[in-house]
């Protein structure tokens, strides 16, 4: 899973830092949405299952797990700021509120999938 995780941290550094020239171009919408943001959404979705999946340990407990899937929640949204800040920085990219919005998007999707599948296997535990 570590190999999976650090091709997709790749492909997402690709995605964020290549010269906007170079990203092939897309419609302006899909299902009405800006399709930038769409693509941050997407790219962002995987990040929290991805890492949880790769650092989760096994056998521990449901909060032990549910601390492991925020911090990898709270790393994500970090590395969504910090795509954004050196967006800023290079000459091709800019700084966009609404991208950093709709990575977290993405990221709490992961999270929520994450966590609901979690509460499911604890309740069924329980019986």
């Amino acid at each position: 899973m570590a190999v999976v995780f650090c091709l997709y941290l790749a492909a997402v550094a690709v995605l964020c830092f290549a010269h906007a020239d170079k990203v092939p171009d897309m419609s302006d919408k899909w299902w009405g949405i800006p399709s930038d943001k769409a693509a941050h959404f997407l790219m962002f979705l995987p990040f929290t299952p991805l890492s949880y999946m790769t650092f989760r340990r096994k056998n521990g407990s449901f909060w032990r797990k549910m601390l492991v899937l925020t911090t990898m929640l709270l790393i994500g949204a970090m590395i969504a700021f910090l795509t954004e800040i050196v967006q800023d920085r290079l000459s091709s990219r800019s700084y966009e509120t609404k991208d950093l919005l709709a990575d977290g998007i993405g990221l709490i999707t992961g999270y929520a999938a994450i966590a609901s599948g979690l509460l499911i296997k604890k309740s069924r535990k329980a019986y």
